[in-house]
């Protein structure tokens, strides 16, 4: 769990950090999750995909089993972010196949230079963020679960 000492540095800097002011930059940046869908605040699933999102949301919470709110919050938390990274794979797998013409005539480095250079390396960085938030999530539901545990063994030993 957050220790005091992380949450109040987190206040600290929460109070230099204030973000777009005017009405413009913030429109600006309501939309800039919304260009690949990978950090937005909400789960993006294409109509097209809504079915397999949706066996996919059912499969993970049978398996996680999630008992109370809580656990539920972090259960979806766990299916976003993977949802998450199943579409950088996804993506990184259609740069792939856009390079692959090209490297039967080029090497392999020629072949992500420029543009598709700076997208494998954005997509690359969202993919250890979301990693990381993903086993950060696993982690506090294991944590949360084990810590309901010990409150159970303790009432049934003490009770």
């Amino acid at each position: 769990m957050t220790s005091l000492k992380q949450i109040e540095a987190n206040r600290k800097n929460a109070k230099r950090s204030t973000g777009p002011i005017s009405s413009g930059g913030k429109a600006i940046v309501a939309s800039n999750a919304i260009k690949h869908g990978i950090l937005s605040t909400r789960t993006y699933v294409e109509d097209e995909e809504r079915e397999l999102y949706e066996d996919f949301c059912e499969r993970l919470f049978e398996n996680l089993r999630p008992h109370g709110s809580f656990e539920s919050f972090l259960v979806d938390r766990i299916i976003s972010t993977a949802w998450r990274l199943r579409r950088i794979v996804h993506v990184e797998a259609l740069l792939f196949k856009k390079a692959k013409d090209f490297l039967f005539n080029n090497s392999y480095c020629e072949a992500f230079e420029g543009s598709s250079s700076t997208t494998m390396s954005t997509l690359s960085h969202y993919e250890r963020s979301l990693e990381s938030s993903l086993y950060r999530a696993i982690r506090e539901l294991k944590e949360f679960r084990t810590h309901e545990e010990m409150e159970i063994f303790g009432a049934t030993i003490m009770g």
